[in-house]
């Protein structure tokens, strides 16, 4: 479990980079809203996506709860694409058990279009600010 959040701890530093990667993030509502190690942790949280989300190569959206079913369903994923054309995006799943690297041109396209689908689905990246901003009000 430690090796794993250092992990993600590392991910997240590359975001300052001085050349750092886009990222766009949808976060389904659901994972906004589940009571996950208090509520001051979870504003906390909430303000760091928000803080997050105004760095000019972050975007952040929210999946409402009234999308209903939705091409994601299956779990979280993220597509890594490269500067370089000539180096192939690698779709990364992470499991219970393991980490997953697919790199066939039918997973990435699918995943693609799901991606494609659930951006389209959510709220804006204002909308889903002002979603934030009132969830942490109802928090306090």
């Amino acid at each position: 479990m430690r090796r794993r959040v250092e992990a993600r701890l590392a991910r997240q530093a590359v975001l300052r980079d001085t050349t750092p990667p886009g990222l766009w993030a949808v976060i389904d509502q659901a994972a906004l809203t589940k009571t996950v190690g208090g509520l001051s942790v979870m504003r906390d949280q909430l303000r760091h996506i928000m803080d997050m989300s105004a760095v000019p190569h972050i975007n952040v959206q929210v999946l409402p709860n009234s999308a209903g079913a939705h091409a994601a369903m299956d779990g979280a994923f993220t597509i890594l694409d490269f500067p370089d054309q000539s180096d192939a995006s690698i779709l990364y799943l992470e499991t219970a058990t393991s980490d997953l690297y697919l790199e066939t041109p039918e997973e990435l396209e699918r995943y693609k279009l799901i991606f494609d689908l659930i951006r389209s689905s959510a709220l804006s990246p204002e909308s889903s600010l002002a979603y934030l901003t009132n969830l942490i009000d109802r928090l306090s």
